[in-house]
């Protein structure tokens, strides 16, 4: 290989995240702004990994419903479901990974 492709290659996996990565910037972007190379990373990677697409979906759906729940207590700012609130959202989750 040549010397200049062998230096794109390490710069170009430098710049891609893991899974891993990419799940803990999905994350956080839900709670503060990414800066522009993470974004940027986040972007790259989401584009090449059905794996991580899947999983953003499933935090939005998560996310979204955890919001209506209500079960925030504010002071210490914990989740707490009850057993029949687990099962709505496992159940809303499932429903919303099989629509066409």
């Amino acid at each position: 290989m040549s010397g200049m492709k062998t230096t794109l290659i390490k710069g170009l996996n430098k710049l891609m995240l893991t899974c891993d990565g990419a799940s803990l910037l999905m994350d956080q972007s839900g709670f503060v702004k990414l800066s522009c190379i993470k974004w940027t990373q986040l972007k790259m990677h989401l584009m090449v990994c059905e794996f991580c697409r899947d999983y953003l979906k499933q935090s939005h759906i998560i996310n979204s419903h955890l919001a209506h729940m209500g079960s925030v207590e504010a002071k210490n700012l914990t989740w707490k479901l009850t057993e029949d609130q687990k099962m709505r959202l496992a159940e809303v989750v499932e429903k919303q990974l099989n629509k066409p």
